[in-house]
């Protein structure tokens, strides 16, 4: 059984997941605004203006009112269905007007998980975790 982390193996798939996510802009870093701008990326009013009915497509998403308008019509049939499953859902409720998310309740463990992990440790051959990382890489791209 592993009981131990090889450390740059570890810190090489913690900064991948890092890179990633600041990429992907699920994750920031405090202060780093001093370093770059990202105002200094967008385009002015006056290529908005100009490319905008290019980038919607038609004029009548290009503007607010129509743009809202179909949003709204998408999201209805979400929020009718969220609205009719909501009284019978017990991890989620409204308390002073603010939604409270409660854990579920853990399942008890299944018949012979304890036998299955024994037998996966003993016979699992351990690999690097960099060729692993390596492999799933190439097999998702």
């Amino acid at each position: 059984m592993l009981n131990e982390i090889h450390r740059p193996h570890f810190e090489g798939c913690v900064l991948t997941h890092v890179m990633q996510e600041i990429k992907s802009r699920g994750l920031c870093i405090e202060g780093s605004e001093k370093y770059t701008d990202y105002r200094d990326q967008l385009i002015s009013w006056e290529e908005y203006e100009q490319g905008v009915e290019v980038f919607c497509g038609s004029g009548a998403l290009a503007h607010g009112l129509p743009f809202v308008k179909r949003v709204r019509s998408g999201l209805e049939p979400i929020v009718q269905d969220t609205n009719v499953s909501f009284s019978h859902n017990n991890q989620v409720r409204i308390e002073t007007g603010q939604t409270v998310i409660t854990k579920l309740k853990a399942k008890s463990d299944p018949e012979g998980l304890k036998i299955l992990e024994r037998y996966i440790a003993d016979n699992l051959e351990p690999i690097n975790i960099l060729n692993m990382l390596a492999d799933t890489e190439y097999w998702l791209h």
